[in-house]
């Protein structure tokens, strides 16, 4: 507990000594301006550097889900398979007289 509030007092001392060397521009700062420059920023790292990659990590989940899908149809299908073959097997359950009481 005295590691994390020595590193809180020391953050807040660095944010007063910014503060008192830039307190010209700090007094010219509003809250519009600074959403506005940080939203330029955020777009900039989006279109240079996230967005491929973004895409890049959608398309290898997406291609991943999809083979899960086609194992799970395939095991289906053969479930399927195996429940017909047994299905005809018995005579497909009508009385024909084949044994089955």
């Amino acid at each position: 507990m005295i590691v994390y509030s020595l590193i809180f007092v020391l953050s807040i001392g660095g944010v007063l000594a910014m503060l008192r060397r830039q307190r010209q521009e700090f007094g010219q700062l509003t809250f519009a301006d600074f959403m506005e420059n940080l939203l330029g920023e955020i777009r900039e790292i989006w279109e240079t550097r996230l967005r491929d990659k973004f895409y890049l990590f959608l398309e290898k989940r997406l291609r991943g889900i999809r083979i899960i899908f086609l194992r799970v149809e395939t095991k289906l299908s053969r479930a399927l398979a195996r429940l017909r073959g047994i299905k005809e097997k018995n005579g497909n359950g009508g009385g024909g007289g084949n044994g089955v009481h």
